[in-house]
């Protein structure tokens, strides 16, 4: 339901969902939804968030870098790195070398 403003509070009837959503980053169409937990003892709104987990995917790296590598490229422009996922060489694409790149983003 929403309570006030951009904010949304959700309630689940089962652990294992609220521990799917709270562990993911979730979009709605181009929107970033940013989900915490949240234990009732202040106003919603007042709930610190700071930063958030994201995905990102990560298009024509030169072939020869590492996950390792990957991950320092990328937390020196985007902030901490928390996990490279997997780097896809894709040559005969005009994508070449992809990576996934899990980085803990400011929120502001």
């Amino acid at each position: 339901m929403q309570v006030e403003g951009d904010w949304y509070m959700l309630r689940f009837n089962h652990e294992e969902d609220q521990k799917h959503v709270l562990d993911g980053t979730w979009f709605y169409g181009r929107n970033l939804f940013i989900v915490v937990s949240y234990d009732g003892r202040c106003e919603i709104t007042q709930v610190p968030i700071q930063t958030f987990l994201v995905w990102i995917e990560i298009l024509g790296l030169p072939p020869a870098l590492t996950a390792i590598e990957v991950a320092e490229i990328k937390g020196v422009i985007l902030g901490v790195v928390e996990d490279v996922d997997k780097i896809i060489v894709k040559p005969s694409t005009i994508y070449g070398v992809i990576a996934y790149v899990l980085t803990n983003c400011d929120l502001i």
